[in-house]
This record gives C-alpha cells, sequence and structure tokens, in this order.
C-alpha cells in the first residue's frame, strides 16, 4: 500500500485494532452487489466508502459504475469469489446499459431516486450480525419487483446518500415501520425475471429480459385499464398483477396480444381514438422508440392500429409512415364521399355489421370496416334514390309506392327500418324492364285504352292491383315508346279491367289494416265513415266494417294530412290552419270536430300564390319520414297518439 494510505489507516487505530493487517473484512453474500459489500466494510471499519476505497486502492468512481478491474479488487480484498461479485454487481456502461447477472439491460430498468429493500431480509440480516450485515440483494435494482419473492411483502423504497453513494448509511438508517405484505399468486413475470438473472431461460426464449418486462408491464396495464400518472401512481399490487398478467398474454404469441387489444378497444366507452385506449402500449413503445429490439411488437402494434382505425394517409405511426387507410368509419366516409352518416349507418345494418340498438353517435366513430366494403357500401349508396324522386320518375303515389313494396314488386332497399324508403336503382331498373317486357308498343292509342296513372281513379281500384295484373298477363298493356318509364306512358284495356273488377274484384281492406295503410286510428277511420268520407264495403254481419281497397287509396289520393306541423308547435299549427280558414280551404270535419286533412286541389291550388310557401314545404313534407305503417298514428287536430 502507499505511504498515505498506511498514513490513513494508523490514523484510524482505534477502530482498525492498531496496525493496517488488522483491518476488518467481510466476505461477500448469496446475491450481494459490490457497492453493498464495500459500504458494508467501509462501516465496518469507522471509515467512508471514498476512504475506503482510496486506502485500498479501489477506484471509488469505477466501483460505483461497477467496472470489472474495481469489483475484482474488492473480490480479492474480501476473499469473495470474483465470478459472483461480477455476476450480482450492476456495471454502467457508455451506450446508457447496465449489465447485471449476465443481462444487458436499459439503465431504465433500475431503480431511480432511492432503492428497494425486502425490510424482512435486513431484520434476518441484522439478526445474524448485526446492523453490518445487512445487504444489498443484485434483484432489488429492478423497478419491475415490487415484492420479496421469499417473504412476499412489498419492497420499501430508502434513500442514498448522492453525494457517498454510500449504501450502507442508507442501509443503517432504515429504521422498520409497518411491513406491506403483497398479494399472493401473480408470479408469473416476477418468476421469468428472477429465473433469467439466475440464468435460467424461459419462454419466450428469443425476446431480451428487458422487452418482456416493459411490454408485459404494458399489456398488462392495457388489459386492467391502469394508466399511471405524475398524479395518480396505481397500487404496487396493482402492477404485479398487470405485469403478470400481461407476460401471460405475451408468452401465447402475437395473436393473443392482439386479442387483448382487440377487447381493450371493444370496450372502450369514452373515446374513439387509438392513442387514448392503447395508451399503455404506445407509451412503451414511444419510450423504447430507438431499441430495436422493440422493432418486432411496434410492427404487430402499428398493423392492428391501421386494421382498426381510420388512419389517414402519411400519418407518422410508431416511426413509419402510413399508407392509404385500410378501414373507414362512418363519420370518415361521410366527410370523404359527402353521404350523411345516417345513410351509412343504414346500410351497415342492413349488412348486420351494426347493432341498431348502439347510439349512431358512438357507431360513427368507433365502428370501423374495411376500406373494400366502405367502397363497397358508398357504391351502394350512390344507387339509391328517396321516395321522392322515385315516386316523381315512375309517376306513383307514395300510397301506392308502399302497397308496391307489400306486395313484393317494388321493394325498397331498405325495407322497415324505420326511416326513409330508399330505392336503388336496379330494383326501379328491373320493374320497369317487367312492364315493359309485358307490353306491346303500339304507334296509336285510342279510346279503348287508359293510362296506368288515371285507371284507378276512373275505375275506383287500387293501382297495385292494376300493375299486379299487368305483371301476371291478366291485364294487356301496352305503351307508346320503346323505353317508357311513367305511369301515363302505360296503357291498360277498359274493357279488361272492367271484366276483372267484376269476376276478380281486389280484396276489401279491415278497418285495422286501413288504419295501418293511412297512418291514422281506428277511431278517427270510424267517425270518417260515419261522415261519408270513406265509403265502407257492403257486407252484411261483419262485426267490424270494412273498407274498398281502391277507396283506402282514393282518400289518400283526395286529401292532404297537415303531417309537417304535427309536433309541439301548436302555435304555428293553428296559425296555418287559421290561414287555409281564412283562404275557403276548410278541413274534413268529424263527428268530434275538425281533423288536421285537407282537400288536395284546395292546397295544390292555394300553394301556388304568393304567400304559399308553407303550403308548399306541408306537400313535400308528405314524402319524408319512415313508412305510414310505421308512423305515428293520428286522430283529430295537431294531437297523436303512439300505435298500438
Amino acid at each position: 500500500m502507499k505511504t498515505t494510505q498506511h498514513a490513513h489507516i494508523a490514523s484510524h487505530e482505534e477502530h482498525l485494532g492498531g496496525a493496517y493487517p488488522s483491518a476488518i473484512h467481510r466476505k461477500g453474500r448469496q446475491g450481494e452487489t459490490g457497492l453493498s459489500l464495500a459500504s458494508a466494510n467501509a462501516a465496518m471499519n469507522g471509515i467512508s466508502l471514498k476512504s475506503y476505497c482510496r486506502d485500498f486502492d479501489i477506484g471509488y468512481q469505477d466501483l460505483l459504475n461497477g467496472q470489472s478491474s474495481a469489483v475484482r479488487k474488492l473480490a480479492r480484498l474480501t476473499e469473495t469469489p470474483v465470478d459472483a461479485l461480477l455476476w450480482h454487481t450492476p456495471r454502467n456502461h457508455a451506450d446508457g446499459t447496465v449489465s447485471l447477472c449476465g443481462t444487458n439491460l436499459p439503465e431504465g430498468m433500475l431503480t431511480k431516486g432511492g432503492l428497494q429493500i425486502c425490510p424482512v431480509c435486513l431484520l434476518q440480516d441484522e439478526s445474524i450480525g448485526g446492523p453490518n450485515a445487512r445487504r444489498i440483494r443484485s434483484h432489488w435494482h429492478l423497478a419491475a419487483l415490487r415484492r420479496c419473492h421469499v417473504h412476499n411483502v412489498l419492497f420499501e423504497t430508502i434513500t442514498i446518500n448522492g453525494r457517498s453513494s454510500d449504501a450502507q448509511e442508507g442501509l443503517q438508517a432504515w429504521l422498520p415501520s409497518d411491513i406491506a405484505p403483497a398479494i399472493d399468486g401473480h408470479k408469473a413475470l416476477e418468476d421469468h425475471i428472477l429465473g433469467h438473472l439466475s440464468g435460467t431461460r424461459h419462454r419466450p426464449l428469443d425476446t431480451p429480459l428487458h422487452v418482456v418486462i416493459a411490454f408485459s408491464e404494458a399489456l398488462g396495464a392495457l388489459q386492467m385499464d391502469l394508466r399511471p400518472s405524475v398524479v395518480v401512481r396505481p397500487d404496487p399490487n396493482d402492477l404485479i398483477k398487470a405485469g403478470a398478467a400481461g407476460f401471460s398474454i405475451l408468452s401465447q404469441g402475437d395473436g393473443a396480444i392482439v386479442e387483448a387489444m382487440r377487447v381493450a378497444t371493444a370496450s372502450a366507452r369514452e373515446t374513439s381514438k387509438y392513442g387514448s385506449i392503447l395508451q399503455p402500449v404506445l407509451r412503451c413503445l414511444h419510450a423504447s422508440q430507438k431499441d430495436p429490439a422493440f422493432d418486432g411488437f411496434r410492427s404487430l402494434v402499428r398493423k392492428f392500429i391501421c386494421d382498426n382505425f381510420y388512419i389517414p394517409e402519411s400519418t407518422s405511426l410508431l416511426g413509419e409512415k402510413t399508407g392509404q387507410s385500410r378501414v373507414y368509419t362512418a363519420s370518415k366516409a361521410s366527410h370523404e364521399t359527402g353521404f350523411s352518416i345516417s345513410l351509412i349507418n343504414r346500410e351497415l345494418i342492413k349488412r348486420n355489421i351494426r347493432d341498431k340498438k348502439s347510439p349512431n353517435n358512438r357507431s360513427s366513430r368507433q365502428l370501423v370496416v374495411s376500406r373494400e366494403l366502405m367502397d363497397e357500401i358508398v357504391t351502394t349508396i350512390g344507387g339509391l334514390s328517396n321516395i321522392t324522386v322515385t315516386r316523381h320518375f315512375l309517376g306513383l303515389e307514395r300510397f301506392v309506392m308502399e302497397q308496391l313494396e307489400d306486395s313484393g314488386i317494388l321493394p325498397s332497399h331498405f325495407g322497415s327500418d324505420g326511416g326513409l324508403p330508399m330505392y336503388h336503382f336496379q330494383i326501379v331498373e328491373t320493374y320497369l324492364q317487367n312492364l315493359q317486357d309485358r307490353s306491346e308498343r303500339s304507334a296509336c292509342i285510342g279510346p279503348c285504352w287508359i293510362s296506368l296513372h288515371d285507371a284507378a281513379r276512373t275505375f275506383a281500384c287500387p293501382t297495385s292491383w292494376l300493375i299486379n295484373g299487368a305483371l301476371s298477363g291478366t291485364l294487356s298493356l301496352t305503351k307508346v315508346a320503346k323505353n317508357c318509364f311513367h305511369s301515363r306512358d302505360f296503357y291498360l284495356l277498359r274493357d279488361e279491367i272492367q271484366s276483372r273488377l267484376q269476376d276478380s274484384p281486389p280484396p276489401d281492406v279491415s278497418l285495422p289494416d286501413a288504419a295501418r295503410m293511412l297512418g291514422l286510428t281506428t277511431t278517427l277511420l270510424r267517425d270518417l265513415i260515419a261522415v261519408g268520407a270513406l265509403e265502407k264495403a257492403a257486407r252484411n254481419g261483419a262485426p267490424e266494417p270494412y273498407i274498398p281497397s281502391g277507396e283506402v287509396e282514393r282518400f289518400d289520393r283526395d286529401y292532404v294530412f297537415l303531417r309537417g306541423l304535427n309536433g309541439p308547435r301548436q302555435a304555428q299549427f293553428v296559425e296555418l290552419r287559421a290561414h287555409l280558414q281564412k283562404s275557403g280551404c276548410p278541413p274534413l270535419q268529424g263527428p268530434r270536430g275538425a281533423t288536421a286533412h285537407y282537400p288536395r286541389r284546395h292546397i295544390l291550388q292555394l300553394a301556388q300564390r304568393p304567400e304559399g310557401d308553407a303550403l308548399t314545404r306541408i306537400l313535400m313534407a308528405e314524402n319524408l319520414g319512415p313508412r305510414r305503417s310505421q308512423s305515428v298514428r293520428v286522430n283529430y287536430g295537431h294531437r297523436s297518439e303512439s300505435a298500438a
């Protein structure tokens, strides 16, 4: 030893027992680190750790960094097996990693701002050899271990003097307090870590330990919906459970990881943003963005996000630019195509992709479908037209359109889903093609023929019954041009209609069925029959009156119901009724008072006047809303009651 070192030791003779050779050294114990051993020996000799290192020619800073040269000198000095001490001593590297038990780990994997200790282990050490026998185990440095695997108690954190880095000072200053027990079980991740540190390999074999630790905790936090923050710190037992749960998922492979993310996405209720739903996993991958060991998981998570969330093209996602979005939500498709969200959602419901009961706003943001399927849906919607456009094109009333749908001749695209009826152009083309195939072209139409548009009114029969007869071949059909589409362009023989009415007339309609077809109540229909607004069929002994089907269509054709103002805005409704009364257009009267039905021809005349804008809107509103058979049943005035 150098002279200065001898002089320093000599100055501590009262502690060392006289001469330098009498300095006290103890061997390192199982799992003990070099810093712990040096601090303990310094305390036993009554000097600081720095003095101890200087006196025995051990590089102080080298020992703190776990350098091999310093640890080897300490091992020889204390007669401790060199390999064991090197194995358990954390060694810092210039690239920011730390070697511990033969494993390279990022510096962030180790505890910060203190050191974890097991209070029971320290008390056992002290009972064997006194306060200086307290030692630091190598695995206590790992932040992912939060309990003692021997005593199943939670670790405590002690502070080590940042200047002296003397571990023994911190250990001796520690005082026992209430020992917090850890939960039972949930040891999968801990067993893997401890087995790895002891040289035993566990699955997954090809994944570095720090990746297993970080990603297991992230997956567990995702599954348990733990959101650590500066303000809210999860309970250590919850973190233990999360680590074990995440390790179980990780051990099962990529499929289990994807399923865990899918479950988290499906159960998210407050948000549809992948950054919030997958926050623990994304935080883990962002923190390790420069570590290529995480690239496999980065690719897996990136693919999941692109497959399950709308990601705009050229978005930077986990270190890579995304291509064209693979999936779409209803809201994004609506934004890009211009089609309404409600229309897209109706098509999704029709295809059994979306639940009709789920809220529109949540489904529009969260439910995703593949790009190919959304393109198909958009193409389908592009071929739809609403009932207003379709009926004007075909020259049919809305009432007739609904009867044709009920008979299967002209089905609407969405059926009876409670929304505005829509028709696909292919269905309309098929309907027209069937009419054209049954009709013969005639250059001259004589008086024996009558147009399909006028026949129902003339013969007091349903239009749908006439169309069905033409398509079935029981009524002759002719047309004035090669390609006809309007009901005025198709003609029927008057004699054939008259003959068929005598031989096979259309069936009468029961009172409940007539009420359903018109969207009215049976009470109002009885009153309309009583005042002669509706004719009943001649049926002797029938308990309920029947109405000829042609009469039901006639009533719908001749009267306008002010449906557009039926609602809470009673003042506007009353104002319009007063205007109609003043203009010489009284409502249809029933035994209980005025109804909301007005003669259509009067409404059409008044709508042509400069002040007739409100009436024009009412006429347009007739074609809005769901099928009349699904709408509100109406009695008198502006009041309404729900359908039975």
